[in-house]
């Protein structure tokens, strides 16, 4: 009985010849360099992730809010000037009546233009306003002029005459004297006067004054030059102003008070009564004088120009 012979293994690389195996690297090779059915051909065709990112950047605003806000000026004056075009032909082609067609359209360009204007102010307004709230100095400095300062030695609108409600404040001759003291107050610590006289001038008046404040000047837009006279008005009466005029008849130079200390209380005087320059105040003055001074003779000048 005979057995099967048992193959022995050859291994390919030791049994195969120089011939053989440049021929296995060449099929290797060829196998390799060439795209596999259809897989191959779907990842060749696909684009990569990089071919596909060509999204740009978010572009920087260079343009500062002051230039957005020239240009977008310049549009409404070019959008007006249109408008004043279509509105002339409109009324010109109205006019004759020769083709109402033609002006039926150049009035609803017209109005178009109107739109355009209209919707681009709102815009524009509203851009400014935002811009204008949270904008600040580039130096650093908004920091002072932002911070909100309360004087601690505002004046008291409290006029001699009157009810003294706060003991001891100071008691004022005139509004006229107050509105000085309160300028000078403000403008010592740094305060504009425009955009802080709203806030700060409640805080020299008693309730009542408080409440006719609040009715006839604030939140009214009213700068500090319109709301001046408006105070004096109410506070000094003319009765008020009566009384200052008789006062200032009145009024004599002490023993030793120098000529410019009273003649600065005279004109000092005279502005709060309301009492304009003129030769009848002139000799006024001059017989308010003490002895001394009326008896010394002041050759080749005007008694204005020597005692004023």
């Amino acid at each position: 009985m005979s057995t099967p012979q048992e193959t022995p293994m050859v291994d390919p690389i030791v049994t195969s010849t120089p011939e053989s195996q440049s021929s296995m690297i060449s099929d290797l090779s060829s196998s390799m360099s060439e795209p596999q059915g259809s897989m191959a051909s779907k990842y060749a065709s696909e684009p990569t992730p990089m071919d596909t990112d060509t999204t740009a950047p978010t572009p920087k605003v260079t343009d500062s809010t002051a230039d957005i806000i020239r240009r977008k000026t310049h549009i409404i004056e070019n959008l007006k000037n249109q408008a004043k075009i279509h509105f002339m032909e409109y009324m010109v082609l109205n006019e004759d009546d020769s083709d109402p067609a033609a002006a039926l359209i150049a009035h609803e360009k017209f109005k178009e233009c109107e739109q355009k204007v209209n919707r681009a102010k709102e815009a524009l307004k509203s851009f400014a306003a935002m811009f204008e709230e949270v904008k600040t100095p580039a130096d650093g400095s908004s920091n002072h002029s932002l911070r909100l300062v309360v004087p601690n030695d505002l004046p008291t609108l409290q006029l001699k005459g009157d009810a003294i409600w706060r003991k001891k404040a100071e008691c004022y001759d005139s509004a006229y004297d107050f509105c000085n003291t309160f300028e000078t107050v403000l403008r010592a610590h740094g305060q504009a006067l425009n955009s802080n006289w709203e806030r700060l001038l409640p805080l020299c008046m008693n309730p009542e004054q408080v409440s006719w404040c609040r009715e006839a000047l604030l939140e009214k837009g009213f700068s500090w030059k319109q709301v001046r006279p408006m105070i004096l008005d109410h506070f000094d009466t003319p009765y008020r102003k009566f009384l200052l005029m008789v006062e200032v008849g009145s009024m004599c130079q002490s023993t030793y008070e120098s000529n410019r200390e009273y003649s600065n209380r005279f004109q000092k005087m005279r502005r709060e009564a309301g009492m304009e320059d003129s030769t009848l105040l002139a000799v006024t003055y001059f017989a308010s004088l003490k002895a001394s001074v009326k008896s010394l003779d002041y050759p080749n000048y005007r008694l204005g120009t020597c005692l004023w």
